[in-house]
C-alpha cells in the first residue's frame, strides 16, 4: 500500500467520527503515516525531551507576549498576528495544537524546526532512561 492511501486508511474514520480532524493544517500535512514501534526507551526519551522544551516553551510565552513588536517581527511573526500573540492563555494549556519534531543523532535527540527542516534548537536528552547501544 502506497504512502498516500496508507494515510488515508488510518485517518478518514477518525476523521468521519469527528475524534481527530486535523491531520491536515493549511494544506500541510501534520500528522504523518508511518507508524513503527517504539521500543520503551525510545518512548521514555521522547516523553523527556518533550516534556523539557514543553516546559521552555511554556516559559516564553509570557516574554514573547510582553515583547514589543521589534521582538515579534524578528521571531517572524507577521504583524497581523501581534494581536493574536498577546492574548491571554492559560499557562496550564499552553497551546491548543503543536509538536515538537525530532531526529535521532549521536549524542541524542534534537528538535527540528523553522524552515527546511533546518536543526533551531539543540537539547542533548541524555535521558537517564535511555541506554545507548554500541
Amino acid at each position: 500500500m502506497n504512502y498516500a492511501n496508507r494515510r488515508e486508511k488510518i485517518y478518514q474514520p477518525l476523521r468521519e467520527q469527528g475524534i481527530f480532524s486535523w491531520d491536515c493544517l493549511y494544506g500541510q500535512e501534520y500528522a504523518l503515516a508511518s507508524p513503527r514501534e517504539l521500543l520503551r526507551c525510545d518512548r521514555q526519551e521522547l516523553a523527556y525531551a518533550t516534556e523539557r522544551l514543553g516546559t521552555i516553551f511554556t516559559k516564553m510565552i509570557a516574554a514573547v507576549q510582553q515583547g514589543n513588536d521589534v521582538l515579534l517581527r524578528e521571531l517572524g511573526i507577521p504583524s497581523q498576528m501581534f494581536g493574536a500573540v498577546r492574548l491571554p492563555m492559560m499557562r496550564a494549556i499552553p497551546t491548543l495544537i503543536g509538536r515538537f519534531d525530532f531526529a535521532r543523532t549521536a549524542e541524542g535527540l534534537k528538535m527540528l524546526g523553522g524552515k527546511h527542516g533546518r536543526v533551531e534548537a539543540r537539547l542533548t536528552t541524555r535521558n537517564p532512561h535511555r541506554t545507548v547501544r554500541a
